[in-house]
């Protein structure tokens, strides 16, 4: 599942372990309200879960208030139960590819994951890291950005992200060398 990009042997790209770390447990921005104590817990700690999975050295690591953000909108989508059996289960999708979350479930996270982080500048920073130009990485996070909802959905069902965003065109048409 985690695909690179390289270029003469730097990291062109991580945005697909990125996002689907954030589509595990993302929602739209908000702050908690109409959460129960309960679900505001839960919350919490699934927001502490995302940042300590994206801390993972094959992933770009997501801002905790854009963690918390989004968590609480996905706790106020599923409610506690559904959260707290996700929450639960711990669930790493970098080492889980066969994990297919329900498709409604699936295109809530997703959404509100989008509407909730700023991916472009996350996935653009972490390509400079790996050695690659500023614009060719602007130019690769731009697109990565752009399609970042449906490859996020796409992972959470089991489908194929290369049904999204063609890794390696985006990679050419942004001028990065192999």
């Amino acid at each position: 599942m985690i695909n690179r990009i390289r270029a003469g042997g730097a990291l062109v790209a991580r945005a697909v372990p990125v996002v689907a770390v954030g589509a595990l447990f993302l929602g739209a921005c908000g702050d908690g309200d109409g959460l129960s104590a309960e679900e505001q817990a839960i919350a919490e700690e699934w927001a502490d879960e995302l940042v300590r999975d994206s801390s993972d050295d094959s992933v770009i690591a997501i801002p905790r208030d854009e963690a918390l953000c989004a968590t609480e909108k996905v706790v106020a989508g599923l409610g506690a139960e559904q959260s707290a059996a996700y929450l639960a289960e711990d669930l790493d999708v970098l080492g889980d590819d066969d994990l297919v979350y329900p498709e409604e479930h699936a295109r809530l996270m997703a959404r509100v994951t989008d509407e909730c982080v700023d991916w472009e500048p996350l996935i653009q920073a972490d390509i400079e890291a790996g050695g690659i130009p500023t614009e060719q990485a602007a130019c690769v996070a731009e697109a990565y950005a752009a399609v970042a909802e449906d490859m996020m959905y796409n992972d959470l069902v089991g489908l194929d992200i290369e049904d999204v965003i063609d890794l390696e065109q985006v990679a050419i048409d942004c001028g990065v060398e192999f």
